[in-house]
């Protein structure tokens, strides 16, 4: 928690050691922290700990005056980046570049992945996002919208994203967790139309060639035309898709809708078990009381009925 102060979790697990009684000795210390002596030596140097005295006893220096006074230089630093960065951002806008006025610029394979994550973490108000295959040599967790970190979502930025079928069963059930827990609004679909990343309505990014990864070269695509196009196509896609819910429990995760999600996403009996870290009969029993409750014949017809049920209800 403390790290974005220079503060390290062993020295944050030392200092939280010390807070906690009136002083201790680098032995005393020991027993509490495994391997403190660096730690000791870097929380006296950013002056959170006074010591050792004559009796070799360490002291916390009391966090509201210590920590308030790291956080006061931090924020000067950060406003010296921030001028330092409006004075490149000129630079940049001065200088001679024809690729920048164009509605799409033709991202390299080296580049591209950098700058999907530079956008993802630039998001102010919204990310939108279809989530599908090629991933290459990289992992599904590498390339996902929240991948690089989660912190748009803690900044109130609304994250929307559609899984395609192939990108739900190369994934495990905690990678789809993790974002959907800390707030991301996700749906599922048999396919999605491309991989794509839709940023606060101002840009778009997209692999150069259909089907390839992100890591061949990407588009990005400014405001214009086709980038009302794209989030013309997301916004009907996101209609067509059902909600993906999953509860912090994974044994509780298989509600309804998230059964109708996966199986309107097309995977199979046994990749639907997987997910919902359940067994295959269950699965197959949880699905004909589901078509049985709903009047269904099909699986589609279960699909449809209960995608209305929910829309209803959102309308509501």
């Amino acid at each position: 928690m403390l790290d974005v102060l220079g503060i390290g979790p062993a020295e944050e697990a030392l200092y939280d050691a010390l807070v906690r009684r009136p002083s201790a000795t680098a032995v005393e210390l020991r027993t509490l922290v495994p391997e403190p002596d660096e730690a000791l030596k870097s929380l006296v140097e950013l002056g959170l700990v006074s010591g050792p005295d004559d009796s070799g006893q360490y002291t916390a220096i009391p966090p509201d005056l210590a920590l308030r006074a790291l956080a006061t230089q931090f924020e000067h630093r950060l406003d010296q980046a921030r001028a330092r960065i409006g004075a490149l951002a000129d630079v940049y806008a001065a200088a001679p570049r024809p690729s920048r006025d164009l509605p799409v610029e033709v991202v390299p394979g080296p580049e591209a992945v950098a700058r999907f994550r530079l956008l993802t973490l630039s998001a102010t108000t919204e990310i939108r996002a279809f989530e599908t295959p090629p991933y290459g040599e990289l992992a599904p967790e590498d390339l996902l919208p929240w991948a690089p970190e989660m912190d748009g979502l803690s900044r109130g930025v609304r994250m929307r994203v559609v899984y395609g079928r192939a990108a739900i069963e190369e994934q495990t059930q905690e990678l789809l967790r993790e974002p959907i827990l800390a707030g991301e609004e996700a749906r599922a679909l048999d396919e999605v139309p491309l991989r794509l990343l839709l940023v606060d309505d101002e840009l778009a990014m997209l692999p150069a060639r259909t089907g390839r990864q992100l890591d061949d070269g990407m588009l990005v695509v400014r405001q214009g035309s086709l980038l009302d196009a794209l989030s013309s196509l997301f916004e009907a896609t996101w209609a067509q898709a059902l909600p993906l819910t999953m509860s912090a429990e994974p044994e509780q995760t298989s509600t309804d809708e998230t059964l109708v999600a996966l199986l309107a996403a097309g995977l199979g009996d046994q990749a639907v078990a997987r997910h919902l870290g359940v067994g295959l009969r269950t699965v197959q029993r949880r699905i004909q009381e589901l078509m049985h409750s709903l009047h269904a014949a099909t699986r589609f017809q279960a699909g449809v009925a209960l995608g209305r049920t929910l829309a209803a209800k959102a309308a509501e």
